[in-house]
């Protein structure tokens, strides 16, 4: 039961090993999936490795949704930033003009009243309303806290302004600063957006809106310039030649990021029928390269209404740009909305997703487990056949061989020089299956070659082959084993004479058995024959004469060969007696032994303290020729006095031992005696016996049994 349970045991886990492949894992990374624990264990590794992408997956939508999300963001606060520049720009224009207005109003060219800056002062007032939001944030200076403050810090100046009492470059510095402070946010504003496909974009607009500011100044300068004759001092020259050049250069520059800026441009200075570029480049390099002149109002009104157009084309060039930024803005957030609405439906199919591959997995797991138990059973049903198979295949052929064959491979003949080959069979078989039914015939054979099977074990031989009551073994084949093939042999015979003199066979209800055993050593060839039921068989003279030894012996008697007996004195671990020379059918005149038995094994017959085996093998100085293995001869009385009492000895236990009465005196003729199964106590000669046992009258038919498989 334990070794069944072992076997079980390593059965079940290689059957894990299959269902569970595992390369040099422990504890956790090895579990048992044939119960519940070993299910969560297997279900838990297969989420492992399930949900980490699938969180990996959530992980990175919940950071596409918030980029997305953050992106959209921040085109729009550029969108807004964008949008409310241009309200911007149009304040900085009406502011702007407030300042030019307010220099002409303090020049000569202003009207002797307010009523014409007054109107001005209304526009950049109606300007500052419109403003959705106010641009300057944070700033100490307490004018640009609010909208409210601002306006009234203006309002204060406009109501400080004295013609006779003025100068026009400090009123020119009010303004210039105030507009400076604007353009600066709407850089800051523009410059905090990271959109990379409209940088360039942003660019010119942000140069286009700086260049009206410097135009702006020109303008102021330029006109009075005009009205004054001149520049009255070198610096103001100098910041006039300044502001053109920064504007210039401003321009250029956002004609390099904007394909579009110059072709406004051009159609904005061409639209009146004259090039208004041409025009202004007449004032300006007049303006720069006279010193003086003198005043002409009309110069400094066509100087006004001139660059008053140029700014007008500027300002349309700022707004056409602001609205090809919000419409490329516009697109990206519509892209951003489009991703942020797959990212938003990628999460929630990833959400959802996850108990679905919960509830997939833990049913996979389930029906795993279900294969693997199925799995189990069958593994365990196929492994039982199995053994059944290999059980018969190895009763069929052996062992080695039928590894062989089971690797597919051919299993040619082979040549065996020296092996040894054993007989056995019941006495009087014949007789016997005549009086017995088919039910006990069939018994007795079960019973005895069950034991005989039990004796193989303790041996290096081969059980060939059982026709009828005969038993055939080999020994030295198919696997050689050297000269040991005939020990091997005796010691099994010997076992079997042993046990059936410890434990009764009987047929019939009353009728003990015998057994005849015969042995014989030489060469033989061996293979494999057939192919629906293959057999493993002997072919040769060995087999055969190890048949003839066995029909010609004697019950409850191991009649050996000469071969065999010249293999067995090697040994010298057995008693061995010799018969002599009998007439042998198909082989003629044999020399044949008896083995008696181990000398390691005590006999129960004693005599003066000293086994049988003591006695016998002590060997004489000389053994004469004409005795072959005799095992002694005693010329000495005393000695002879004592072998003939063992011979009496010996010869009455035989007697027992084969049921033949040995206390009736002998007949006349030799080897005789009265048998105990004769009621009438008729003497019966073991010759005629043994001519009796020949011709078949009680025992089995002879057969040729040279090629005996």
């Amino acid at each position: 039961m334990t070794s069944a349970s072992s076997c079980e045991d390593s059965l079940n886990s290689h059957i894990i090993d299959i269902v569970h492949p595992h390369v040099g894992g422990i504890g956790f990374c090895r579990g048992e999936p044939l119960t519940d624990k070993g299910k969560r264990v297997q279900m838990l590794k297969i989420l492992s490795l399930t949900l980490l992408p699938i969180l990996g997956l959530w992980a990175f939508t919940v950071y596409s949704l918030s980029d997305s999300i953050q992106g959209k963001t921040a085109i729009e606060q550029t969108q807004y930033a964008v949008k409310f520049s241009v309200e911007l720009g149009k304040f900085l224009d009406r502011l702007q003009r407030e300042r030019d207005m307010s220099v002409l109003y303090l020049s000569i060219l202003g009207p002797e009243t307010k009523t014409f800056i007054l109107n001005e002062y209304l526009l950049t007032d109606q300007a500052l309303k419109q403003l959705s939001n106010w641009p300057v944030k944070g700033d100490q200076n307490s004018i640009f806290t609010t909208k409210d403050s601002f306006k009234k810090y203006l309002s204060d100046h406009r109501a400080q302004l004295d013609p006779n009492n003025f100068d026009i470059y400090v009123e020119m510095e009010f303004y210039s600063l105030l507009i400076e402070r604007f353009v600066e946010w709407m850089y800051e504003a523009i410059r905090e957006s990271n959109m990379a496909s409209i940088w360039k974009t942003l660019v010119a607009y942000q140069k286009i809106v700086t260049g009206m500011e410097h135009v702006g100044i020109e303008r102021a300068l330029g006109a009075v310039f005009y009205v004054q004759g001149g520049f009255p001092t070198q610096s103001v020259y100098e910041r006039y030649n300044e502001k053109v050049h920064v504007y210039k250069a401003n321009y250029q520059s956002a004609v390099l990021y904007s394909t579009i800026v110059d072709p406004i441009f051009q159609e904005g200075v061409t639209s009146s029928g004259t090039n208004l570029t041409s025009v202004i480049e007449k004032f300006r390099f007049e303006i720069q390269h006279t010193l003086s002149i003198d005043f002409s109002i009309t110069k400094g009104q066509w100087w006004f209404d001139n660059m008053t157009l140029y700014l007008d084309t500027l300002l349309v060039i700022q707004q056409d740009l602001a609205t090809l930024i919000n419409g490329k803005l516009e697109e990206i957030i519509n892209e951003e909305e489009r991703n942020l609405i797959i990212s938003a439906g990628l999460l929630v199919v990833v959400i959802l997703m996850c108990p679905l591959v919960i509830y997939s997995v833990e049913s996979l797991t389930s029906d795993i487990q279900k294969y693997a138990l199925t799995l189990v059973q069958k593994t365990k049903e196929l492994s039982r056949e199995k053994r059944k198979t290999d059980t018969l295949l190895y009763q069929m052929v052996p062992k080695p061989v039928a590894e062989q064959l089971k690797l597919r491979r051919d299993v040619d003949a082979e040549y065996f020089k020296s092996v040894t080959v054993m007989f056995s069979d019941i006495f009087g078989f014949t007789r016997i299956a005549n009086e017995c039914s088919p039910f006990e015939i069939v018994s007795l054979l079960n019973n005895l070659y069950t034991a005989i099977d039990e004796k193989l074990d303790n041996h290096e031989v081969y059980k060939v082959e059982t026709i009828n009551d005969s038993y055939m073994v080999a020994s030295g084949l198919p696997t050689r084993i050297g000269n040991r093939h005939s020990l091997e042999v005796a010691a099994l015979a010997c076992d079997l004479i042993d046990m059936m003199s410890k434990r009764r066979f009987s047929a019939a209800g009353h009728r003990f058995i015998q057994l005849r055993i015969g042995i014989n050593t030489g060469p033989c060839m061996a293979g494999i024959v057939g192919t629906i039921m293959p057999r493993y068989c002997l072919f040769g003279d060995t087999v055969n004469t190890s048949s003839r030894m066995k029909s010609y012996g004697l019950p409850n008697k191991i009649q050996i060969s000469s071969s065999t007996y010249n293999s067995l004195k090697k040994h010298g671990v057995f008693v061995m007696k010799h018969r002599g020379t009998i007439e042998v059918k198909g082989k003629g005149s044999m020399k044949t032994y008896w083995l008696i038995g181990r000398l390691d094994r005590v006999n129960p017959f004693m005599e003066d303290g000293k086994t049988h085996s003591e006695d016998l093998t002590q060997q004489p100085e000389e053994i004469p020729d004409e005795l072959p293995g005799e095992l002694m001869q005693a010329t000495d009385p005393p000695l002879a006095g004592k072998l003939a009492m063992f011979m009496g000895v010996y010869r009455d236990a035989t007697g027992k031992q084969f049921g033949f009465d040995m206390d009736e005196k002998y007949d006349s003729k030799p080897d005789t005696c009265t048998s105990m199964k004769d009621d009438k106590s008729k003497p019966v000669s073991t010759e005629k016996m043994i001519k009796s046992e020949e011709k078949g009258e009680q025992l089995d038919e002879q057969v040729d049994v040279s090629n005996f498989c």
